[in-house]
């Protein structure tokens, strides 16, 4: 077998320790514990950052890239028990939210699938299926 290939150029290395989760599609995209987000593409960072007009992100636990052309990227927040939903830009669209009550207490995953219209919510005690197209 071949050892691993660096993916990062030399000058592009990113601080990986405080990376909470990736997601890849054309592009490497990083959710650090700070909130932010960092873009990728064939080893060398681009220009991307998250709209912070809904508050800064307290305890981001995941991150998701949906899978359509016109595709959204979901962050998990489980102090605020939040899904955010920006779009490619990194432009604020809408935030999912438990209507009430806390099922989203300590989210731990998300997956979203765009063309089935549905997202995944993993938490410590349950899994939950939610329409992509119901926000608040």
């Amino acid at each position: 077998t071949l050892p691993p290939t660096p993916r990062f150029s030399a000058g592009a290395q990113s601080d990986l320790a405080s990376v909470r989760a990736i997601d890849i599609d054309a592009d490497i995209r990083m959710l650090y514990a700070q909130g932010n987000v960092s873009r990728h593409r064939t080893g060398a960072q681009i220009p991307f950052s998250l709209e912070d007009t809904v508050g800064v992100i307290k305890d981001p636990i995941d991150i998701a890239v949906g899978d359509q052309s016109n595709y959204m990227v979901y962050v998990a927040d489980r102090e605020q028990e939040r899904i955010l939903v920006y779009n490619k830009e990194g432009v604020y669209q809408h935030q999912f939210r438990a209507p009430e009550g806390h099922p989203l207490r300590d989210l731990q995953a998300l997956f979203v699938d765009e063309v089935e219209n549905t997202m995944y919510i993993l938490t410590h005690s349950s899994l939950f299926k939610h329409p992509l197209t119901q926000a608040n």
